[in-house]
């Protein structure tokens, strides 16, 4: 088990949720946690994914025509780094992380993965299309903005960065 008390990203949700609900939603088949921690098991980061499905409205017709009117996929619910470890680039290879297990067939059974960023804030936004996300709706039925990537667009993802010289 892994030490979350001292877990504190700045959002008081993405605190509770790790500290309270993780290993619960996790129990029951509703999420699953995975977790960056330090060599004493102490939490620096998280995301939580989980099944999803929604309309695919304005992604781009012809190069999304294969699924049809519903995108499912792998959905980030959570992504969360510790204060501590924020500006060393700790989100980014949750990130990375959860590109190659949606890549991985046993994980994910979906087209890719999406994701709603947090309060639909722009610098979000930004962070998630330079990693190869694509607004996939205007907004959704609770007013949040959903991105998604392809499993195709995950590949090339990936290879870019094994690619690159250590």
């Amino acid at each position: 088990s892994h030490n979350v008390e001292s877990f504190a990203c700045g959002v008081s949700r993405l605190d509770n949720f790790l500290k309270y609900n993780a290993v619960s939603q996790g129990k029951i088949g509703g999420t699953k946690t995975w977790v960056a921690a330090d060599s004493d098991r102490v939490v620096m980061g998280y995301y939580t994914t989980a099944l999803f499905l929604c309309e695919n409205e304005n992604l781009d017709k012809k190069k999304y025509k294969k699924y049809g009117k519903y995108i499912s996929g792998l959905l980030v619910a959570k992504l969360a780094v510790d204060k501590k470890h924020a500006g060393n680039k700790l989100g980014f290879y949750l990130l990375l992380d959860a590109f190659y297990k949606v890549n991985n067939d046993n994980v994910n059974p979906g087209s890719g993965l999406l994701i709603h960023p947090m309060d639909n804030k722009q610098e979000l936004c930004d962070f998630y299309s330079r990693m190869g996300f694509h607004q996939l709706t205007t907004l959704d039925m609770d007013g949040q903005i959903t991105m998604f990537i392809s499993r195709k667009e995950i590949a090339k993802v990936i290879e870019s960065y094994e690619e690159m010289p250590s």
